[in-house]
């Protein structure tokens, strides 16, 4: 592939950390004692295991009707994306995790975009990136203090194993990696839904049980908004100043219920999730 040199030395192993070397169809970690190979296929970096797949790569079209309902776009995405937009505005280097097939705001000028999904089809499908990168937020394959905005739209409550306790030290990793990649003033920006306390308390106890029953049916665990924000704050990794902000909406906006309930939908007052951005800035 034909990289920008700059955003070569993004790039880097995601077992070490060390410079990578990205030929035309090989990935290799110059570290001699790492020993780290990926590959690139077809205009994408693949530096996971292929066949982890995706909650999306069967749901594809479900996700598209969910995600363009005009109801959904309203309270979701307009004017999250112009926060996103407002934010990134100046940022040399960013990296969107969980990308999708689409960026889900404007994209500044004079910025670069690196995408990681851990979807193939997706990451083909997405024209608005400069690089597109199969792996995953656990071990992310970016250098240290290399990037200046980390963004994740809707993407944590993807970040899921096969209990609570493994979803929190899924969370936690990532998070670590979040702030190994940004540089010194560096932000992450997470765009995600905190649900109301009963709902918080529902999912704790049953999720496990769920999880048994449904496998990797059920790729989702909601992090309510104090929870995640004691996680961060344990680990980025250095000080950092947070700011929340709550999207409201209108609250007789109809949306659908979930993506495989489409067909029901309910009003935003009853829909029991805070939309919320958390904008950490790192020393």
């Amino acid at each position: 592939m034909n990289l920008d040199e700059s955003l070569a030395r993004v790039l880097a192993c995601p077992r070490c950390h060390g410079p990578i070397d990205v030929g035309s169809t090989r990935l290799a970690c110059k570290t001699e004692r790492c020993g780290y190979a990926g590959r690139a296929d077809r205009g994408v970096l693949l530096f996971a295991d292929e066949e982890i797949g995706s909650f999306f790569d069967e749901r594809t079209e479900a996700m598209d009707r969910v995600v363009n309902d005009p109801g959904t776009r309203a309270l979701f995405y307009e004017a999250q994306g112009e926060a996103a937009q407002r934010h990134l505005a100046g940022a040399p280097v960013i990296l969107d995790v969980g990308c999708g097939a689409a960026l889900q705001y404007p994209r500044p000028p004079g910025c670069r975009v690196i995408g990681l999904d851990l979807s193939i089809g997706l990451l083909r499908q997405n024209k608005d990136l400069d690089v597109a990168v199969y792996g995953s937020a656990t071990a992310l394959p970016i250098a240290d203090r290399s990037v200046d905005r980390v963004v994740c739209f809707y993407a944590v409550h993807h970040f899921v194993g096969e209990s609570v306790t493994a979803n929190r030290g899924t969370v936690e990793h990532a998070f670590a990696e979040f702030g190994r990649v940004l540089r010194p003033g560096g932000e992450l920006l997470v765009f995600d839904l905190s649900p109301w306390w009963f709902l918080w308390r529902a999912q704790c106890m049953a999720w496990n049980g769920v999880r048994r029953v449904l496998g990797s049916r059920l790729d989702m665990f909601f992090w309510r908004a104090n929870d995640l924000e004691r996680l961060a704050a344990r680990q980025l990794g250095r000080p950092a100043r947070l700011d929340r902000e709550v999207f409201g909406g209108d609250p007789l906006t109809f949306i659908p219920a979930g993506v495989g309930l489409s067909w029901l939908r309910v009003p935003r007052v009853l829909y029991p999730f805070k939309i919320c951005l958390y904008r950490w800035r790192l020393a």
